[in-house]
């Protein structure tokens, strides 16, 4: 149990760290939107140019909060109420050579967690020569296993298999984390030739995405200019091309699945029921032309109360609030590109599988 639970702390500690680089990622299309054209150029070009950070030193937040769970969890087998998370941290990154993944990486941060039970503790974690290493507060005694070896533990190869394929993933070139080969260089034209352009198009609806530029601010000892993307469903869902889309999809489902058809009739009543905003904001140098920040901050509501209508059930005993998901994450990179030495700690203890 104890080695399962080490390899999902890998990979979650890979995720945090390829975070920074996949932000810096996309063509013209799905990187400006609506931006105008002067502010378009600066963000491209500071988008080419974070391509370029190898290393940097990083400070971040996540926090997490599920709310109105409390009606459904009966239903699902689970109880207890509404879970908040709160994560902080701060630390150093650095690409490395002739080791896989080929990343360096040491954070500490401090956690909480409220709900069904209540948690809070500190970690540190190195990542070094192929290696992850984690010390919680309670033991401080260091653990460390190969990443590879985790990796390709059942769980994990599981998880991954259908994304990255079979084998070996020591077997991956050095690029093979990177966002160009887990996402490709061309968002755009991976959804035209997946047959997907419809839902090129349905990115120009108006309202559904909004990219503009915000007064500039003063960060880490120089001028920052400031660029928010805002996402709402509202727009989206209500549009005649989604719902086309959203009618076909569900025919074709349907003809080859019977049981879909049912499925199909209550999924509209589903997202009438559903929101979704989502805030990007970054922060580019003005001097260094690096992007130096993003904040990803996510709402999405679910009243599943029209369901429970046509579902036959009625009166105030089986009213339900909202399910509520909110997501703030943040990052901002200093000194980049600058050295850092990152050393395995001394004296860990190797979990094997």
């Amino acid at each position: 149990m104890k080695t399962r639970v080490f390899s999902l702390l890998v990979v979650l500690a890979l995720l945090v760290s390829i975070v920074p680089a996949i932000s810096a990622q996309g063509d013209d299309t799905l990187t400006c939107f609506n931006l105008a054209e002067e502010d378009c150029t600066i963000l491209l070009a500071a988008t080419a140019n974070s391509e370029n950070i190898n290393s940097f030193a990083m400070d971040y937040s996540v926090a997490v909060s599920l709310i109105g769970l409390e009606a459904i969890g009966p239903m699902l087998g689970e109880t207890g109420g509404d879970t908040v998370i709160d994560v902080k941290g701060d630390g150093t990154f650095t690409m490395v050579e002739d080791v896989f993944p080929p990343i360096a990486m040491e954070t500490s941060l401090d956690a909480s967690m409220t709900g069904a039970e209540n948690q809070s503790g500190s970690m540190s974690i190195v990542i070094a020569d192929g290696f992850a290493y984690f010390r919680d507060s309670e033991t401080e005694t260091w653990l460390g296993q190969s990443i590879v070896e985790a990796m390709n533990s059942p769980e994990i190869a599981g998880l991954l298999g259908g994304f990255l394929g079979e084998g070996d993933l020591s077997d991956l070139p050095s690029g093979a984390l990177s966002p160009e080969g887990l996402l490709g260089s061309d968002m755009a034209g991976m959804l035209e030739s997946a047959g997907m352009s419809d839902v090129m198009g349905m990115l120009q609806i108006p309202g559904f995405i909004n990219h503009v530029r915000e007064a500039d601010v003063d960060m880490m000892g120089q001028n920052m200019h400031v660029f928010k993307l805002t996402l709402d469903s509202a727009p989206l869902f209500e549009s005649p091309e989604f719902q086309s889309l959203l009618t076909n999809a569900l025919t074709a489902a349907a003809a080859e699945d019977p049981d879909m058809a049912s499925f199909g009739m209550l999924l509209p009543m589903l997202l009438d029921g559903t929101s979704i905003t989502l805030e990007q904001t970054q922060y580019v140098g003005a001097d260094d032309m690096f992007i130096h920040g993003l904040g990803l901050d996510l709402v999405a509501t679910l009243d599943m109360s029209a369901l429970m209508t046509t579902s036959g059930s009625s009166g105030s005993d089986m009213q339900m609030p909202p399910i509520t998901l909110e997501v703030h994450f943040e990052v901002t990179l200093d000194q980049i590109n600058e050295s850092f030495e990152i050393m395995a700690p001394e004296g860990a203890t190797i979990i094997s599988q």
